[in-house]
């Protein structure tokens, strides 16, 4: 039975390592994108 607690502990550490990694780049993907939409948006507003 400890080696499947073992085995069942390592798997939650890696599911939870995959989530972190999996937020922290749509994160900053989306980051990215309202600093490039703020930038067009600049871009506009200087020209009218």
């Amino acid at each position: 039975m400890e080696l499947v607690d073992k085995f069942y502990s390592h798997i939650t550490d890696v599911h939870c390592m995959e989530v972190k990694a999996k937020f922290q780049y749509g994160f900053f993907l989306g980051v990215m994108l309202m600093k490039k939409v703020q930038d067009i948006y600049l871009m506009i507003s200087i020209k009218i």
